[in-house]
This record gives structure tokens, sequence and C-alpha cells, in this order.
């Protein structure tokens, strides 16, 4: 899969290819793995999420709309 996006994109391939050597470099226990956006709703709403805070937060308590879609998926 990632070299098919990687064909697509030479720029993301390159950038690909520069993190996956810095990982096998650096964090010799770590692995890279594509997973789409739409099977990692809750990572990807929390990414979208701390674009918009402007300093650190640490939350209390799950934020209604992550919680609604741990529920969600669940059903």
């Amino acid at each position: 899969m990632l070299a098919h996006i990687a064909n697509c994109s030479p720029e993301f391939g390159s950038i690909m290819d520069s993190s996956i050597q810095l990982c096998k470099s650096y964090l010799t226990n770590s692995y890279i793995e594509f997973i789409r956006r739409q099977s990692n709703e809750v990572a990807h709403e929390l990414a979208k999420a701390a674009t918009f805070l402007h300093n650190f937060r640490i939350f209390d308590e799950i934020p209604a709309y992550i919680t609604d879609l741990i529920f969600n998926g669940m059903i």
C-alpha cells in the first residue's frame, strides 16, 4: 500500500522513506504501518482538534466528540 502511495506522490514517498530510515536507525523497537483514517477516527479527530489548541492541554475528561465516536464504533 505504501509503495502505491509513494508512486502517486514522489514528495510523499520521499518523506515516508526518510521517516522509515530514521525509525530503523534510532527506534529499533518500532515499526510503521499504514492505517486508513476511517479505521482510526478517534486519533484523526484528536489530531485535528490539536491544531486549534494554542497551549498544551491535559484533558480531565474525554471530550464529547471522542466519546461519540467510541460509542458509534461499538454499535
